[in-house]
């Protein structure tokens, strides 16, 4: 976890703690790069916004993946996509966050839009196709 504090560091990471990020798991020492941009850019968004975001899903193993029934190929598995919401539940501020990523994503996204949270990664930095936008 080192590593990952310096990076919040280097990357000014202000409005998540890497507590929050992790939610106490072991990540990969080989993936701890590839959450930067997600996390920066949310960090942006938390802080442009001013609404409190909660995350909801970052790293996760394959036995936990295929519990919740994510795709076999998530980007989670790699430390690269969050899953997030408005701490506060309410549809308005999910709308507004919804309105900020589409505002300010970038070609090397991946987002998700879902009736309760935001799925974001940085697919194009590990090499995927992107941009990609689907609902679900």
């Amino acid at each position: 976890m080192k590593q990952l504090k310096f990076l919040f560091d280097v990357c000014k990471i202000r409005y998540f703690t890497v507590e929050e990020l992790t939610k106490g798991k072991s990540i990969p020492y080989e993936y701890i790069k590839n959450i930067m941009p997600t996390i920066a850019f949310t960090d942006k968004m938390r802080g442009s916004l001013m609404i409190p975001i909660t995350i909801n899903s970052s790293y996760r193993d394959e036995a936990l993946n295929k519990e919740i029934g994510g795709v076999r190929n998530s980007l989670h598995l790699v430390f690269n996509a969050l899953d997030i919401s408005p701490v506060s539940g309410k549809l308005e501020d999910l709308n507004e966050m919804k309105e900020y990523v589409r505002i300010n994503r970038t070609n090397q996204m991946g987002v998700g839009y879902y009736t309760t949270f935001i799925h974001l990664d940085f697919r194009g930095e590990l090499g995927r196709k992107s941009p990609v936008t689907w609902k679900g």
